[in-house]
């Protein structure tokens, strides 16, 4: 009995860890769909990375470096890339169907849990690699506009994706975002006059179907929660015969009638007290994620993540697990000797409980911190091009440039929320000489005077570089 008691903590941590293992390598296969229904998105979703994976099974990795390197820094593709991506063209006209149909059978949200997998997030976002090196291709071919309206299904497909998925889904979304923010800056800055308006009313479109905190938290909250549940149904197996002696002796022990049926039904002394106190402290650490993704300030999301660790600590972080388990053996003997009481029992009970917690909940909670940054930055990003959209629309319309961003408010072209920086939750922040610039601090949240932000030096701003701007200045996407 010792034995499967003190290796229950590496029990939980091997179960817990396959959340991340599962769904972070990302099997590079994907599974077929029973059945053929050419109106659910979600199978010609899976269609084109069953037929991307197959591509892409027999490419030379030689190839592939080269094809990130021309979206990295334009270093010019020979044949066998130009030729890979090029075989793509049926996967585009997939992915462009699915983007317009309605019906999506996506997985249901509320099953996940560690067990679950998502083999097709690792095609999907080497399928957006790939995308947008055409769109570059297409942009230097001179047709700017079919670049914008090429990327609009990518970008629709993976909120859909990420509104019906977890923290993993709207992070593999927003990489794949950014590696296309110079080619679309670019488009913006080059697309006929006449296609302007358009093209704003169609992005602003776009922008108000990404998934809010909320929305993106859901499926992680169902993955922790159920996981849980698992765990706990599979020690109340290998605890049964501990719990059966547990109640045998303090029945010994002498209880009355009341407490006795109590420990019958598992009201007192049961793994259900467990699993509740555990799902119970989940869903007021994921309370305390979401007030601090949604209100707290950028520069303090540091401070949330130091206090989501802090209250997984108060649950158990003072506990010795070899201690606990060295208790629950000498409890175990005593049990045998018929001397443990109920008093005994219920604190032992208690501290055997709130280790198994810490246990769990220190895998299960995510950093949530560096992802809310992560999101407040993506959303910037989407803002600031609509914003560049809006200068150029409101330039042809009056002449000239605006002189402040509330001006494109006033003329109708984006609303009051677009003008205003998620990272620091004022306006955007502008350059007016030589030209118009609009963009948003940078992750140490200081305004540089539009500095474009340097990885080396960990300072700048956040701008929306142009392909061949970005090129110059050899930054790197944050893609894969």
């Amino acid at each position: 009995m010792h034995k499967i008691v003190h290796s229950l903590p590496i029990v939980i941590k091997m179960k817990c860890i396959i959340i991340f293992i599962s769904i972070c390598i990302m099997s590079s296969g994907c599974r077929s769909l029973p059945g053929n229904r050419p109106n659910d998105g979600y199978v010609l979703y899976m269609q084109a990375c069953e037929q991307h994976d197959a591509l892409y099974a027999t490419l030379d990795p030689a190839i592939w470096q080269e094809i990130r390197r021309f979206r990295d820094h334009g270093e010019p593709i020979g044949a066998p890339a130009q030729a890979f991506i090029a075989e793509h063209q049926t996967i585009f006209d997939i992915l462009a169907k699915a983007a317009q149909v309605d019906f999506w059978s996506l997985p249901d949200i509320t099953t996940f849990s560690a067990e679950t997998t998502f083999p097709y997030l690792s095609p999907w976002l080497r399928m957006n690699n790939v995308a947008t090196v055409h769109a570059i291709e297409m942009y230097l071919d001179g047709r700017s506009h079919d670049a914008l309206c090429f990327l609009y299904p990518f970008h629709a497909i993976g909120q859909r994706v990420s509104r019906a998925g977890t923290l993993l889904h709207i992070l593999i979304h927003i990489s794949c975002r950014s590696m296309q923010y110079p080619v679309l800056a670019a488009s913006i800055d080059s697309i006929p006059d006449t296609l302007l308006a358009p093209t704003l009313a169609k992005y602003t479109q776009q922008y108000l179907q990404i998934p809010s905190i909320d929305e993106v938290m859901v499926g992680e909250r169902h993955m922790a929660t159920n996981t849980v549940r698992e765990l706990f149904s599979d020690m109340r197996l290998k605890l049964l015969p501990y719990h059966l002696q547990m109640m045998k002796n303090v029945k010994q022990a002498g209880v009355d009638e009341k407490v006795r049926q109590k420990m019958e039904r598992g009201a007192i002394l049961s793994i259900d007290n467990w699993e509740h106190d555990t799902l119970s402290e989940l869903s007021s650490i994921h309370a305390l994620t979401i007030e601090g993704l949604t209100t707290r300030p950028s520069d303090e999301m540091g401070e949330l993540d130091d206090e989501i660790a802090a209250a997984v600590e108060e649950i158990g972080g003072d506990l010795d697990m070899d201690r606990v388990m060295f208790a629950w053996k000498h409890a175990i003997t005593n049990q045998q000797e018929g001397v443990f009481s109920l008093q005994d029992a219920e604190e032992l009970h208690a501290t055997v409980g709130r280790a198994i917690s810490y246990q769990i909940l220190q895998v299960l909670v995510p950093v949530s911190g560096k992802f809310g940054v992560r999101y407040r930055e993506f959303i910037a990003s989407e803002r600031l091009l609509l914003i560049r959209l809006a200068v150029r629309l409101y330039t042809l319309d009056n002449g000239h440039p605006p002189e402040h961003l509330q001006q494109l408010v006033d003329s109708g072209y984006v609303s009051e929320t677009m003008i205003i920086d998620p990272l620091s939750g004022v306006l955007f922040l502008t350059q007016t000489d030589p030209a118009f610039v609009v963009y948003s601090v940078g992750r140490n949240f200081s305004d540089h005077g539009g500095v474009p932000w340097n990885h080396d030096s960990q300072s700048g701003d956040a701008i929306l570089l142009p392909l061949k701007d970005m090129w110059r200045n050899r930054q790197s996407f944050d893609g894969i």
